[in-house]
């Protein structure tokens, strides 16, 4: 028997089968939608740096990195920096 990895692909849809996008979402302005997907971006590659969610790791300033214009990997690694240079091994996890 081989070991297969599993690779994480991002959907709308969590481990649980619940959907992602809230009912709230439905009635979100542009920007706020926007936010969303580019926050999803994010969580994407923490999950495949990390193996966790951003909303599993300390809190970050997200919305701060969204609205300077960062695309999600420069947020991170702003994260990585400022918010979770406690957190140890994270900077290895990022900077492979």
């Amino acid at each position: 028997m081989t070991f297969q990895p599993h690779i994480y692909k991002s959907s709308n849809i969590d481990i649980y089968g619940n959907s992602k996008i809230s009912c709230e979402e439905v009635f979100m302005d542009e920007s706020e939608k926007n936010f969303t997907q580019w926050k999803l971006a994010v969580d994407d590659l923490c999950v495949k740096s990390f193996g966790l969610s951003s909303d599993d790791l300390p809190d970050a300033l997200w919305r701060d990195y969204f609205e300077d214009g960062m695309m999600p990997s420069e947020a991170i690694a702003c994260a990585v920096d400022d918010a979770w240079h406690d957190v140890p091994g994270i900077e290895e996890l990022w900077y492979v």
